[in-house]
């Protein structure tokens, strides 16, 4: 198997700097860029006890087909709409396999082939004959609000219904919604205007609350030691010089964060019991 990141996700950010500001009490910008940077460290120290990137993002998975009935897609929650499929070069109709999208299942009745003869050799990106693209993982918090009337957007926001649904809906031309909700769609891929606004919708899943529970309450933690400086790091993030804790990831997070971040992972990994 072989995994490689098309399209990286638009943040990694576990809790967003106008989040820990508003909590913290601080009003202008002159501790944006250091606050930036306890948040990137913080984030980055969440992820690595995870093991991979959270973020919602594409990816192209590669397999050795050995004729049996499943696969198992890494990267999973999977959008369904968004899945491709390929067996040695020639995509598959959607109704030829069928996805689990919260598992990553991919099963397919008529087995998954072995690569043609040509295809056999040591190189595993070679070999891999069923190839998947797909956009997985999750929406982080902070990335997704409830729907307001008379607001700017920014491309790429993410707004929710007012009603209990499964979609989310991803702002794809800027601007200002209007005075009231739309009739948002009920299917993937639909688009509707809002205002100035265009909302696409998306098969996506959050984060719980909890992530950003934990990774603001780290950051607090982190930014009332700016008194100590040893404990600070510059380093270049997107071209701009940023501060960044320098101890490990252990330091960074307190007992409580790594146990959530344990026991979810554990919640993750009961697909394969």
């Amino acid at each position: 198997m072989a995994l490689r990141t098309l399209i990286p996700a638009a943040s990694s950010a576990f809790v967003a700097l106008e989040t820990v500001k508003r909590r913290l009490n601080i009003s202008g910008s002159d501790q944006d860029e250091v606050l930036r940077g306890v948040i990137l460290g913080v984030s980055a120290a969440m992820e690595e006890r995870v093991g991979f990137p959270l973020g919602r993002a594409q990816f192209e998975e590669r397999f050795r087909g050995e004729r049996t009935e499943k696969l198992w897609l890494s990267m999973f929650p999977v959008a369904p709409e968004t899945l491709t499929v390929t067996v040695n070069g020639i995509e598959l109709e959607q109704d030829d396999f069928a996805l689990e999208p919260e598992t990553g299942e991919l099963f397919r009745r008529r087995r998954w082939p072995v690569p043609f003869a040509n295809c056999l050799n040591s190189d595993p990106h070679n070999s891999a004959n069923v190839v998947a693209r797909y956009c997985g993982l999750y929406l982080l918090p902070d990335q997704v609000d409830a729907w307001k009337a008379s607001t700017p957007i920014a491309r790429g926001s993410y707004a929710r219904a007012s009603f209990p649904s499964t979609l989310r809906f991803e702002c794809t031309v800027p601007g200002t919604t209007g005075d009231t909700e739309p009739a948002w769609p009920e299917s993937a891929g639909s688009t509707v205007l809002d205002g100035d606004v265009t909302w696409a919708a998306r098969t996506a899943w959050e984060l719980s609350a909890a992530w950003q529970e934990h990774a603001y309450v780290a950051t607090m933690g982190r930014f009332r030691m700016l008194d100590v400086p040893s404990a600070i790091a510059s380093v270049i993030v997107d071209g701009a010089v940023v501060h960044m804790f320098a101890n490990q990831a252990g330091q960074t997070l307190n007992s409580s964060a790594l146990e959530f971040i344990d026991r979810w992972r554990q919640a993750r990994g009961a697909r394969f019991s």
